[in-house]
């Protein structure tokens, strides 16, 4: 059993839920208009719903003393602490929300600006109830949120990723299938993509886009059989990839890459603030044939 013994985790938990209540409201109501967002060069869209989801999620987050990196408002709050902020994405997976896809997640992450590593995170899946949660050196667990507006944490379970190989029956979930630009500024091509997943699924590896990169790192940690890697950018953010962690405490390997320099170079995957790209795998083996693959179409 998990046992907590900071404040940090059980806020995060409950701002968590109270974005999720929202969020599992909209999945099962009106959904209202789809804007994209202004300024974006990626088509990124965003509904009422990731907006009402922060307004319930940002006050618990606030009333801790620390400040907010959040999708959609961007940074908030006054305090004078600056060795950690939490990260939040309010709604992950926007599009799939949008066409009543129930893939949807949340996340709420710490991140220690001294160590520049997220070093907890929350996840959690409104149409199952399904929340993961984990704290770097204590493991990644799991449970789910009750019909009674309860949740008891003695119910969770600990994580570990699947044991097998990347290859014939695996699956490797998939965020980049396009191009997309920061600031701006052309990142990845159309082509370098369509070249990096013919390889790769040339290998009768599965492939899976669910459209929400929160929850990739989320299955890989459960360890479903064939559940073998994931590969995402962070078009939208940092909060994009901050539950890493997941898969991460849950035994699984990961690397980080910025080329927002124009070079291609290797970042700690738990520094999301300097990450364009994220690998992740249930082993070092996959791990490694990923990153491979990846530098010989990226770099």
């Amino acid at each position: 059993m998990f046992v907590f013994r900071d404040k940090d985790l059980m806020t995060m938990l409950e701002a968590g839920i109270a974005g999720m209540l929202i969020v599992r409201r909209g999945q099962r109501g009106e959904i209202g208009l789809v804007e994209t967002k202004i300024g974006d060069n990626n088509n990124t869209v965003v509904t009422k719903w990731d907006k009402a989801s922060e307004a319930a999620i940002l006050p618990i987050l606030l009333a801790s003393g620390l400040n907010v990196r959040s999708e959609e408002v961007g940074f908030a709050g006054n305090s004078k602490r600056s060795d950690l902020i939490y990260v939040v994405d309010p709604l992950d997976g926007s599009k799939p929300f949008a066409i009543r896809a129930m893939t949807s997640t949340l996340s709420v992450a710490l991140f220690d600006t001294v160590l520049k590593q997220v070093i907890a995170c929350v996840v959690l899946e409104p149409a199952t109830g399904r929340i993961w949660f984990a704290r770097k050196g204590q493991g990644t667990w799991c449970f789910f949120y009750n019909s009674n507006l309860e949740f008891d944490l003695r119910e969770a379970r600990r994580c570990s990723v699947w044991d097998g190989q990347l290859g014939a029956g695996s699956i490797v979930l998939v965020d980049c299938y396009r191009d997309f630009q920061l600031a701006g500024h052309p990142v990845t091509s159309n082509e370098v993509w369509s070249d990096f997943m013919g390889e790769l699924f040339s290998g009768q590896s599965g492939m899976y886009n669910f459209g929400t990169n929160c929850l990739y790192y989320a299955l890989l940690a459960c360890g479903g059989n064939g559940m073998a890697g994931a590969v995402t950018t962070c078009r939208g953010g940092p909060h994009d990839i901050t539950p890493v962690l997941l898969a991460l405490e849950a035994g699984g390997c990961a690397q980080g890459y910025s080329n927002k320099t124009g070079v291609l170079t290797e970042v700690d995957p738990l520094n999301v603030l300097e990450c364009n790209f994220m690998l992740a795998g249930n082993n070092q083996d996959t791990l490694t044939a990923l990153t491979s693959l990846f530098k010989k179409h990226l770099a």
